[in-house]
Parts: C-alpha cells; structure tokens; sequence
C-alpha cells in the first residue's frame, strides 16, 4: 500500500462481538461492487463502500452461524445466502429484499458456496452424534439432497467443482469425497 494511509469512515459497535465485515463466498453478482457485506449475530448488512452508510439489513429472527475460518455468506447468481442457527436464507445481493428461507430443524455448523449451491453441515437437535450433509439450491432454497454421516468433521470442509471435501476425525482420520450433484460418497483419502 502506499503510504500515507487515510481512513474513509468508520463504524463503531458497543461490543466488538457486534459487527463484523464479511467476505461472501462465491462470484459478486454486478450492482454490489460499491458495497461491503457484515454481520451481526441477527443481521446481515450492506454498507456504502465510499461512506459506510447502511444501504440494507435483512435476518429472519435466527443467529447467523461464525465458525472459524468459514463464511456464513455466500453469493449465489444474484442472492446473498447467509446460514442460520437452524437453517439457510437468501436476500437479493442489491436490495436486501427476502427472497426464500429454508429451516433445516438442524444446529448449522459450516457451509461452504460453490456453483449456486450452498452446502450445509448440520447435527439434528435431538441426537448431536449424527452428522447431516445437506445441499441447498441458492436460487430456491430448495433442497437438492441430504446425507446422514456417522463421522466427526475436523475441520476442513472444501467445494470443488465437481466434489465436496470433509476431513474426519472418526472414525478414522481421513478425507471423504463425496459427489456435489447427488451426494454420493466418492471415495476416501486416509490422512498420515
């Protein structure tokens, strides 16, 4: 950066917990390359890129899921889908205007954003062991397909453009493959 460096705007939360900037998943549809997206734990928001007025804020009630290293947001062709506590919703990327909610009756854990599609880990409320995979049309909010998993994801949750990658932890240290049109396992990859 060439320096020297002079700040544009600023917001300031009561909590530092309260807002956070947000990099979407996925390709920006046009119309939203003057604004920058944050969250707070019930809201999504688009804020001015030249003076960080609030152009929009949407949220359905839920807290939108933070996992370390993961995005709850993702671009999918014009919506802005952002994953829940117990679910998914889109917005339109300009407007904010709700476009479709999807419940999961799941705890969210990670997403990851890939070919308009939103993939969802989740643990059903009434037995946390059990892993749910599931694939939500980011244009509909319909969902595609649903796996129940008997592993313990360690991380690492990947789209490619053909393939989902989950590394596990049990029961035995490894990458699963698995389809991103029908779900299917592929395959697995052992790790060490």
């Amino acid at each position: 950066l060439p320096l020297p460096v002079s700040l544009l705007w600023q917001i300031r939360a009561r909590q530092a917990s309260e807002l956070r900037v947000v990099k979407p998943g996925g390709i920006p549809p046009p119309g939203t390359e003057a604004l920058v997206f944050a969250k707070t734990d019930r809201t999504v928001q688009a804020l001015a890129v030249a003076d960080g007025h609030l152009v929009w804020e949407a949220g359905i009630g839920e807290e939108i899921r933070d996992a370390p290293g993961f995005s709850p947001l993702g671009f999918c062709d014009r919506q802005l889908v952002y994953v829940t506590q117990l679910g998914a919703a889109a917005v339109d990327a300009v407007t904010g205007e709700a476009r479709w909610r999807c419940p999961l009756g799941y705890h969210t854990t990670r997403c990851v954003f890939q070919g308009g599609m939103c993939y969802v880990l989740a643990f059903p409320r009434e037995r946390l062991g059990e892993l749910r995979l599931v694939a939500i049309d980011g244009q509909t909010g319909r969902r595609v397909w649903e796996q129940v998993l008997n592993v313990q994801p360690a991380g690492e949750f990947v789209a490619t453009e053909t393939h989902l990658l989950l590394r596990t932890t049990m029961p035995a240290e490894e990458v699963l493959v698995f389809d991103r049109d029908t779900g299917a396992l592929a395959g697995t990859i052992r790790v060490g």
